[in-house]
This record gives structure tokens, sequence and C-alpha cells, in this order.
């Protein structure tokens, strides 16, 4: 256990890239350069080690389009952070096991 109570289990490496729905590019027309991005709606994902905002697409149906692979980065750890309490609420218990079952490579 940490010095903040916290624990951290890694669950896999997520790979950085940007990405659409069909749906949102339906009409729009679709990014080719990094500049590209400034005219589209995106959300921003921040950097863990500097705060900077790094903006992406998302994507709500579940079907997404990579876009501008040239710009992906590589992958990053993807981790589960929780309480080291012993008392966790069963739900919480039940969700750590199915991310760790699901998402874990270790």
């Amino acid at each position: 256990m940490s010095p903040s109570g916290l624990v951290a289990r890694k669950l896999e490496d997520a790979a950085l890239v940007i990405v659409a729905s069909p749906a949102y590019l339906r009409g729009r027309r679709k990014p080719r350069t990094a500049e590209d991005l400034q005219r589209h709606e995106c959300l921003p994902f921040v950097q863990p080690n500097t705060g900077q905002p790094v903006p992406w697409l998302i994507c709500q149906d579940g079907r997404i389009v990579e876009l501008l692979p040239e710009w992906g980065g590589a992958s990053r750890p993807f981790s589960l952070l929780y309480s080291a309490d012993r008392h966790k609420p069963l739900r919480v218990r039940v969700l750590i096991e199915y991310l760790v079952a699901k998402l874990s490579t270790q």
C-alpha cells in the first residue's frame, strides 16, 4: 500500500489514437491535418505528466473511425486507482474484479 492509502492496478497499455464516429463525420469535412481539428468539436485529453490538454474526437455509438494515424501516440498504461480500505462496498469490489478480469494484461 502506498502512503496515500491508494492502490494502483495496471489494466492494460492503451494506444493513443484520434477517432470519430461515422455519425459525427457525416456532413462534416474529414480532418486531414492536425490543424483541421481546430474546426471540429473535440474533447480534450489532459496529459497526466504535463497537465496540458490534447484534443481528440469521441464516439457515442460505439463505432469509430481512426483519423490522422500519423498523429497517434505511443501506448500509455491504463490503470485503476482505488482506496486500499478493506471495507469497500460490494459494488466497488465487483467493479474492480470485473475490470481486472476483462482488461488486465498482467
